[in-house]
């Protein structure tokens, strides 16, 4: 069975290293994968816990979703549920730099940021709009 593209974080509790590390255990018995391989694709690197629960402490209207890493899809999806269904409903791509400007730009680290959609229900009607830059950087731009 192949692993999902992406991983929804219900909660900033959930982005702790042992919550994750539990969640992406199951998902990989789930999945007959091996956990050590779920947790490359899957696990936090450098400020990107922190962006994570910031968003999820911050902006409760947001769902948070952590994308595969090695599947180029970027590093978080975010959906804006305050909105309905519909074109109303804002998607973002994110992809963390260190410390640099917010840009609003897919890049090679997106470019199978339309597959992993595919994965979220009524995808075709929702407004995409990609970001790279920092944690602040971003954090600012979804405010």
């Amino acid at each position: 069975m192949a692993l999902p593209f992406l991983v929804r974080l219900p909660s900033a509790l959930h982005c702790r290293a042992d919550r994750m590390r539990a969640r992406l255990g199951r998902l990989a018995k789930a999945h007959r994968c091996a956990r050590d391989d779920v947790l490359g694709r899957f696990g936090f690197r450098c400020d990107e816990r922190q962006f994570a629960t910031d968003l999820l402490e911050r902006k409760t209207h947001l769902w948070v979703f952590r994308a595969d890493q090695r599947r180029r899809c970027g590093d978080f999806v975010v959906v804006d549920m305050s909105a309905p269904r519909g074109r109303a409903r804002r998607v973002f791509g994110l992809e963390l730099k260190l410390g640099a400007p917010a840009s609003e730009r897919g890049g090679l680290q997106m470019q199978n940021l339309d597959r992993a959609l595919h994965a979220l229900d009524c995808v075709d009607d929702w407004r995409l709009t990609c970001w790279t830059g920092g944690r602040r950087a971003l954090m600012a731009q979804l405010a």
